[in-house]
Order: C-alpha cells, then structure tokens, then sequence
C-alpha cells in the first residue's frame, strides 16, 4: 500500500516538473517574440498597417510571461505542501487557470502577429 502512495507522489512530482518546464518554455518563446517584433518591426514594413495588432500582440506577450510567473509560484507552493490536500487541490486549480491562461494570451499574439504580417505583405 505505501508503494502506490510514493508512486503517487512521485507521478505528482514529476508533473509539476512537467508543468514548470512547460512554462519556462511559453516564458522563452513570449520573451523571444517580444525583442523580435521590437528590432525587427521598423525593418519589415515601411508603412505598416494594423498597428494594433502589433501592440495587442506584445500586451498578450506580456501577459503570457506574467501570468507564467504566477503559475509557476503556484507550482512551487503546491509542490512545496504535503499535507494539507484541500490546499493543494485549491493550488492545483489556480495553476491550471493561470496555465491556460498564459497559453491563451501566447495564442493571441501569434495570430495578431501572423494577422498583421499577412495584412502587410499582401
């Protein structure tokens, strides 16, 4: 019985692994994005058009990174608590909304990215 209680923890370790890396990863990539649009956007396009898209997109850049960070304080705190279940469960929840979230918010800049490259180039 207390082989399948560590190798429940052990599974619940590894996923929070799993999620961190997940969320240094969109981190990376939303960072990444961010300096490209900014030294590359006065290059491409002359007179760009749907500016706005530009900017929603490094606001949803932004937001993505921000709410990585909290997703990944969540994952600290919750992989951090042993005992008390209730909590964890509530963490648990908090994480998978702010995961999402960030992944909503990178989904969102990609296509205001990809709308205005195409606008632009045709």
């Amino acid at each position: 019985m207390t082989d399948n209680k560590h190798k429940r923890e052990w599974n619940e370790l590894e996923i929070y692994k799993i999620e961190f890396e997940f969320l240094k990863h969109l981190t990376t990539i939303c960072t990444g994005s961010i300096l490209l649009i900014v030294a590359f956007l006065e290059k491409l396009f002359i007179q760009p058009e749907w500016k706005y898209f530009v900017a929603v997109a490094l606001c949803s850049f932004v937001a993505s990174i921000t709410l990585c960070a909290f997703s990944q304080v969540t994952i600290i705190d919750k992989a951090s608590e042993n005992k008390n279940f209730k909590l964890r469960e509530s963490v648990q929840t908090w994480t998978v909304g702010l995961l999402l979230l960030a992944l909503l918010c990178y989904v969102i800049g990609i296509i205001c990215l990809v709308a205005f490259g195409l606008k632009n180039l045709f």
